[in-house]
């Protein structure tokens, strides 16, 4: 791992190095451990860079945790590596971050792959959209006297939406209710600011070739937002995967790295 300073304080970032090809993979709630199989592939074909984003370390941030700050950092980490053109890749809240950077600064990205990307609370189950469920959510979760308790059903209720198979269930609770997490204020703030956004009128605006990853068992965001998010962005390809789920943890990682492979060196 190598650090550099941003205006918002340090930040860390894995880079593989070497001359090929950039592509930059932006984590959601998913660590970067939990990409590590698909980077194996994907370092073959590219140099790979992966940022941490503020709510997993123990580094100072000195904005909110929001998504327009995150989009902001993530902008100021290209421009400040002097990385020139960069591809992107992102899962879940990673894919949400790289379209706002898209839409923030095109002319510094190329193509861009995004998975179960979150653009619209409309795409949520009941509960998470639900704005009485999610304000009783957010007040509950920031009481000293119920915090960690909520956080607990609150977390563990939305994995069971991103798979039902056990095996991954238990892998995704390992990498994001690990380390003492749950109570993490930063993780508690990124989340409810997503769960407030929308994207749907700045789509449109989007002019960079993006290719749309959708599983079709996605049990987190509803399939009718991949059709729809394809009709938003104009130079966008959609695959629906069969017999996938949200978690990148279900993923086969050989299957996933063959499409950004092709998609981004076409």
């Amino acid at each position: 791992m190598v650090t550099i300073q941003l205006s918002t304080g340090p930040c860390s970032y894995y880079d593989s190095g070497g001359n090929k090809p950039l592509l930059m993979i932006i984590h959601g709630l998913i660590l970067q451990i939990g990409y590590k199989p698909l980077v194996t592939l994907l370092e073959k074909h590219f140099r790979v860079i992966i940022p941490d984003l503020p709510f997993s370390t123990e580094e100072d941030f000195s904005k909110d945790h929001t998504i327009e700050n995150y989009t902001g950092f993530l902008v100021e980490f290209v421009k400040t590596l002097k990385l020139g053109k960069v591809n992107l890749y992102g899962n879940s809240l990673g894919s949400t971050l790289a379209l706002s950077c898209v839409l923030k600064e095109p002319k510094f990205f190329t193509r861009i792959v995004v998975r179960s990307p979150f653009y619209s609370k409309e795409l949520l189950p009941f509960q998470f959209r639900n704005p009485l469920l999610v304000s009783l959510y957010r007040k509950l979760a920031y009481a000293p006297a119920t915090r960690e308790v909520v956080a607990k059903v609150f977390f563990r209720r939305m994995a069971h939406y991103f798979t039902y198979r056990e095996k991954s269930r238990e892998l995704y609770e390992q990498l994001i209710l690990a380390q003492d997490r749950l109570d993490n204020k930063k993780t508690r703030d990124i989340i409810f600011d997503l769960l407030s956004l929308d994207l749907c009128q700045n789509l449109v605006e989007i002019r960079n070739e993006v290719l749309i990853l959708w599983p079709d068992s996605d049990r987190l965001l509803n399939l009718k937002g991949a059709g729809r998010l394809h009709s938003l962005i104009k130079n966008s390809e959609l695959y629906i995967e069969p017999n996938s789920h949200h978690c990148i943890a279900t993923v086969d990682p050989r299957t996933l790295a063959d499409h950004i492979i092709e998609f981004i060196n076409k």
